[in-house]
């Protein structure tokens, strides 16, 4: 917290679930408490991330108890915040225990502000570059993750910022970190992560085949709702109420899903009474102000798209559809990091529901075991090392498919798909997932300790 009080400008780069939004709640709060007259502005990707910020805010400000809405106002009321599509600031209030947001009239001079997912924010075509000439800001803290795919090319405003890094993870599990290794997309291979957390239940995947396309969303719902019988079993006696989200690739696929999805949970788990909502919705209520007034029979689960889950998390994750072929190009950035961050939401458990897709990213799930064994560090390092070579890769073949008359991109990102028997022979006989250079395929590895599959 020193380190980013010292300076104008600071940039906090850290892996996905290492803290970076705790602690810029925390400044936040810092500098709200240092004056009554002090304004603050928060700068985020999504409103869904915008309102869970508030309600990370407000319980970390008024502790335990119901506070009043005017107490609530007082200082809630200072915090200004600016997301997606970057035009107008929204100022909120707390109004019969939900977050509105509005706009007003004010004065654009903030103490401080906190620019988070700047990955995501700071984008070459983004539109956040001209609204932020007209903000007045005395300190800038952005929070980033360089393991996203829109992290190959970024350009902050402020040239030479200065850099905090966070390597430890302190949201997922041991498991949840080593699984996701394989996904992450990484600017070199000096960050490997380490998890504080516990090593926590392998992930599952529930991977099916598809036969009839007409039938898509039908087959999907049908295997969410084997993935939730499966979390239901994993927990027993805990509610499910805002405890799991369901992450689609896309909007449309959101949208259609949610009918077909929701009329079979009514028909397959009756006496649970669960009901989807977005995360905007979810969060737009203020826990400690809505706990008394909420249905109690209801569990209410988040079925939202990826660009909505963006620096949010859950106690379970169900990742739904989000695995596409490996082409060799920009697009496989997009798939592996929607993959990566999708599973890095989970808190406890991450749980893949997929058609099977030849040549995708999940193919690999269908060759190999999970074992039950004490987590290495070694191991698991060598895996992460393992993804960040394959990611750059990627990100050269990227690089040369956008340059005129350029050459080929190389086929080292589709070796990363190779058919099963590639996986067999490249695994020593005496530890399974090694290489024969002696790197831990990261595929191979994540899954011997990480992944249970089931499918056809």
């Amino acid at each position: 917290m020193d380190q980013l009080t010292s300076l104008q400008e600071q940039a906090l780069r850290a892996m996905e679930g290492a803290g970076k939004t705790f602690l810029a709640v925390h400044r936040l709060l810092d500098e709200l408490q240092s004056s009554s007259q002090a304004q603050v502005l928060y700068v985020a990707p999504s409103s869904a991330l915008g309102l869970h910020v508030l309600q990370w805010l407000a319980m970390r400000r008024t502790g335990k108890g119901r506070p009043s809405e005017s107490k609530m106002n007082s200082w809630i009321q200072r915090v200004a915040l600016l997301h997606s599509p970057y035009e107008e600031l929204l100022w909120p209030s707390v109004s019969q225990g939900r977050i509105i947001c509005s706009q007003r009239t004010c004065t654009e001079h903030f103490q401080l502000a906190v620019v988070d997912e700047a990955h995501s924010v700071f984008r070459p075509d983004s539109a956040v570059f001209p609204r932020l000439e007209s903000i007045v800001c005395d300190q800038w803290l952005l929070c980033s993750d360089a393991s996203q795919s829109s992290a190959v090319e970024q350009t902050y405003p402020w040239p030479g910022i200065q850099t905090v890094k966070l390597t430890q993870v302190l949201r997922s599990t041991k498991r949840i970190v080593a699984g996701s290794a394989a996904f992450r997309l990484d600017s070199g291979m000096a960050d490997v992560a380490t998890a504080l957390s516990t090593d926590g239940p392998p992930l599952k995947s529930f991977i099916f085949n598809l036969s009839d396309p007409s039938q898509r969303f039908e087959e999907y719902a049908k295997h969410v709702v084997t993935a939730l019988w499966h979390v239901v079993h994993s927990f027993p006696g805990t509610s499910l109420h805002k405890r799991v989200a369901l992450l689609t690739p896309d909007e449309a696929f959101c949208l259609q899903l949610r009918p077909i999805l929701q009329k079979r949970l009514r028909e397959e788990l009756p006496h649970r009474n669960l009901c989807l909502m977005d995360f905007r919705e979810s969060l737009s209520h203020l826990p400690n102000l809505a706990a008394t007034q909420a249905p109690q029979a209801k569990e209410h689960l988040v079925l939202d798209s990826m660009s909505s889950a963006e620096g949010l998390e859950q106690l379970v994750v169900i990742c739904v559809g989000l695995d596409a072929p490996i082409q060799s190009c920009a697009v496989d950035l997009e798939t592996r990091a929607q993959l990566y961050k999708g599973l890095t939401r989970a808190q406890m458990l991450a749980l893949v529901v997929n058609e099977r897709v030849e040549g995708g990213w999940l193919e690999f799930l269908s060759v190999v075991q999970f074992q039950e064994a004490k987590f290495e560090a070694r191991r698991v390092s060598l895996a992460q090392k393992g993804a960040a070579i394959v990611h750059k890769d990627a990100v050269d073949s990227t690089r040369q498919a956008k340059q005129p008359e350029a050459p080929e991109a190389p086929e080292a990102l589709a070796d990363t798909a190779a058919e099963p028997e590639h996986v067999e022979h490249t695994e020593h006989a005496d530890n399974p997932g090694t290489s024969e250079d002696g790197w831990l395929n990261p595929k191979a590895s994540s899954v011997l300790f990480c992944w249970q599959v089931q499918g056809p």
